[in-house]
């Protein structure tokens, strides 16, 4: 075999393996970017070392293929010589005949080296390499891509930026107009209004989601305890019902389920809606006033001369020791109704202990108590009701808001707790609706069960709140039926309520 055609297939086997390298590389850089690109876009979090790998393997194997396709062999390189420098099939012949012996073989071969000789090697133009220029290119533009644009994958621990929306912002000045409009007494409205601008002005300058959670969740529980402060029913209704009086057992059963008779699993996230419920409380409130005092007047009437003094004087005692555990502040204005009320009937029963005998006249003083008490009642429950639901309210809307889950936020149970057990006695032994005694009182029981949350044993009564806001998240994700739907509500309704009349019960 000539020398010169051998060196010349040295040449043609490194521009060969020069030509697939850039074949292998780039379809190593090409199937790298494509993983790192779909990857980031995907949002996923992969191992760099599996696309390194992938795109490494593919270039070795791409490298070897081409390299295997377009190997140089004596005849092709004979052939290309042939072709390129116009030596009229001298060095296929050549190469042909290498093997044979002869005169003009010789010759012949001797012609080929002497013509290879004096080849001189034309450098490769760009007309005949520029598909490997623009396939490395290509190649080498999309990984830089792919390496330049930023992954959309947020870990778990991660803090996302944030900036509050036009959306947002206009949401959260119509939510602090809503509470300017209401009907809250005029220093609780200033408060809350206080506690959302500071909210927006926070939000303005909050860079993270977390700054922007912590910033509302904060807001809530100055909201919350705002309202907390506003409403005195709480910790009276907690100290009437831990007195053993029967009669005002059930009046702090009364006040609080007319207080939480908005709780009927609606969402109340519009002014609208608020009002709507808070006509519906006030009419709940009244009835269960006007029952209660009712009761307390029928027991009055069935006294006798003998008892009389006793079943008032016992009562008189009662609230007072209610009203000075209950630690409110006197001027509070059912703090002054229930005093009023006690002064009043106090007064009935100085009459009697004076000498006053005439029935119609007592029946008529204790009976100016109660509707008294019953009138100024009504109208001081209907309030704190009324702060119970815009608390509800504004809790509900900064969460859609700012999507924040219910679960999120800080419990409101210093807004509106669940009602306190009615173990006053005297009650219906076999209501077994899961309420706290015989008041006709439904809310769970003192059942323990377990809470995720707490990761302990609690009383279902502690959790209602939990568990209601659970299922009102879920009804608005879709996930139940409108039949469904309607038994959640009802259910909660009678848990709430008892199943009095407010409640629709068809079985």
């Amino acid at each position: 075999m000539s020398e010169t055609f051998k060196k010349l297939k040295k040449l043609f086997v490194r521009n060969t393996l020069i030509k697939s390298a850039v074949c292998g590389l780039s379809a190593g850089l090409f199937v790298a970017g494509v993983l790192l690109l779909s990857i980031k876009l995907a949002a996923l979090d992969i191992n760099v070392a599996y696309y390194v790998l992938a795109g490494t393997v593919v270039a070795a194997v791409a490298t070897l293929a081409v390299y295997f396709i377009m190997r140089p062999t004596d005849k092709s390189v004979a052939r290309a010589l042939d072709r390129e420098y116009n030596l009229g099939e001298k060095v296929q012949t050549m190469v042909a005949c290498m093997e044979t012996e002869g005169g003009i073989y010789t010759l012949q071969r001797e012609d080929a080296e002497r013509r290879l000789s004096e080849v001189k090697i034309k450098k490769p133009t760009f007309a005949s390499i520029w598909q490997y220029v623009l396939v490395g290119v290509l190649a080498v533009a999309l990984f830089i891509t792919s390496v330049i644009i930023p992954s959309r994958f947020v870990p778990s621990n991660a803090d996302p930026d944030y900036e509050m929306s036009k959306a947002q912002s206009v949401s959260l000045r119509q939510l602090i107009n809503d509470v300017k409009n209401s009907d809250l007494n005029e220093d609780v409205s200033s408060s809350v209004v206080q506690s959302l601008e500071t909210l927006y002005v926070k939000l303005q300058s909050a860079e993270v989601v977390s700054s922007m959670k912590n910033s509302v969740i904060e807001t809530v529980k100055s909201v919350d305890s705002t309202f907390a402060s506003a409403n005195s029913y709480v910790k009276i209704t907690n100290g009437l019902s831990a007195t053993e009086n029967e009669l005002l057992g059930k009046f702090s059963v009364a006040i609080v389920n007319g207080v939480s008779s908005y709780k009927t699993g609606t969402v109340i996230n519009t002014i609208q809606k608020t009002e709507e419920l808070f006509t519906v409380s006030e009419e709940v409130i009244n009835t269960k006033i006007d029952e209660v005092v009712s009761a307390f007047y029928e027991e009055w009437q069935a006294q006798t001369s003998s008892t009389r003094t006793v079943f008032l004087d016992n009562n008189v005692i009662d609230l007072g020791m209610a009203l000075y555990n209950s630690e409110i502040d006197s001027e509070d204005a059912l703090f002054r109704a229930i005093n009023d009320f006690s002064t009043r009937i106090k007064a009935v029963s100085d009459n009697i202990k004076n000498g006053g005998t005439s029935l119609t006249v007592l029946d008529m003083q204790v009976k100016t108590a109660c509707d008294i008490f019953a009138s100024r009642g009504k109208t001081v429950v209907g309030g704190q009701s009324y702060n119970c639901i815009m608390d509800e309210f504004i809790r509900t809307r900064l969460a859609e808001i700012f999507s924040l889950k219910i679960s999120e936020l800080p419990s409101n149970s210093e807004v509106s707790p669940p009602r306190p057990s009615d173990s006053v006695g005297g009650g219906d032994e076999n209501n077994n609706n899961g309420g706290g005694g015989g008041g006709g009182v439904n809310l769970g029981s003192d059942d323990l069960v377990y809470s995720r949350r707490h990761d302990k044993l609690v009383k279902y009564s502690e959790v209602i709140n939990e568990y209601n806001n659970e299922m009102l998240e879920r009804v608005q994700r879709g996930e139940a039926t409108e039949e469904m739907a309607e038994y959640i509500k009802k259910y909660f309704e009678i848990l709430y309520t008892g199943p009095d009349k407010t409640v629709s019960n068809d079985n």
